[in-house]
């Protein structure tokens, strides 16, 4: 393959990855809550604690996302197997 194929596939399985593991942060998160606050908080606050599980699945699977393109620089080339996505102004 390509270096540029392997670019878009790159980003393609990053794009998927972000969102299953927001979607799964996001579900746990929300089952954790539910489970500790559900008996003792008003119908507001469990909004608001939406709005916090929310902002911990962007943030979990961003971070997540971060370690594994982490770990997987450590093990791959990045510039022989990639076209890096922007180019310098020069």
């Amino acid at each position: 393959m390509t270096r540029e194929t392997n670019t878009v596939l790159f980003v393609l399985a990053g794009v998927l990855y972000n969102l299953v593991m927001m979607g799964l942060v996001f579900f746990v998160v929300i089952f954790i809550l539910a489970r500790v606050f559900a008996p003792i908080v008003t119908e507001q606050v469990g909004q608001i604690l939406m709005v916090v599980a929310l902002l911990a699945s962007i943030g979990g699977s961003l971070y997540s996302y971060y370690r594994l393109v982490r770990l997987l620089q450590r093990k791959i080339d990045f510039d022989k197997y990639f076209v890096p996505l922007f180019k310098d102004g020069k």
